[in-house]
């Protein structure tokens, strides 16, 4: 147990240290979806059948994103390609999900979800978005990130719908984070189950150096 806990402050001192000038150094944003509780039952006929979809996004200029920013970011999350969607500025495809669980107002997902790539900060996104330009991921290199994580009501004959969502900002290498995070309507109102009780998911994420470095 002494042996593991000295290895493991080991990857952390070495995870924060920076990388010499003009050598990139390769990171990855590991996040473990491990359960979500007291779900919002949007469906008076039946429970909900829910996933879980995360992207990461850069936040390391011009202090991070805002309030505004973030209340922009969304996951477009839909089934027909003849569905109209209004465009909007800030909806991005998730870039990992897990499997649904069916009827489950408080599921156990246990499943992780690991990240390489990150979205371009919000100035950034908002131009390509604007001149409809695609969308791509870049590869996460060590600064700040912000995660947005949704849950959606699997349907098999409709739209899936949003069951709430967090925003978890300012994520900085060598810094474990395991914590319960409320969940936000659309809207930024907080969700409660059939009992009153908050919506919350359980993440814990791991961020930290992966590969070699390599020149810019």
């Amino acid at each position: 147990e002494a042996q593991r806990r000295e290895q493991q402050q080991q990857q952390q001192q070495q995870a924060v240290v920076p990388s010499p000038p003009g050598v990139v150094q390769p990171h990855k944003l590991v996040v473990k979806v491990l359960a979500a509780r007291d779900l919002p039952k949007l469906d008076p006929q039946a429970h909900p059948s829910p996933y879980v979809c995360i992207s990461a996004f850069d936040a390391s200029g011009d202090g991070g994103m805002n309030q505004v920013q973030r209340g922009r970011l969304d996951h477009k999350v839909i089934k027909r390609e003849l569905v109209a969607v209004k465009p909007k500025i800030g909806r991005v495809i998730p870039q990992k999900r897990t499997n649904h669980m069916a009827k489950q107002m408080n599921p156990q997902f246990d499943s992780e979800l690991e990240l390489p790539d990150m979205y371009p900060d919000f100035k950034t996104l908002e131009g390509l978005q604007a001149e409809k330009k695609p969308v791509t991921g870049v590869p996460i290199t060590g600064g700040n990130l912000l995660l947005l994580v949704s849950l959606h009501d699997h349907e098999e004959n409709a739209e899936d719908k949003l069951l709430g969502r967090a925003i978890i900002p300012d994520i900085t290498p060598g810094k474990p984070i395991d914590a319960w995070y409320r969940l936000l309507s659309q809207d930024g109102k907080e969700q409660s189950g059939l009992l009153g009780r908050p919506s919350s998911i359980h993440l814990s994420l791991d961020y930290a150096p992966s590969g070699d470095p390599s020149p810019p």
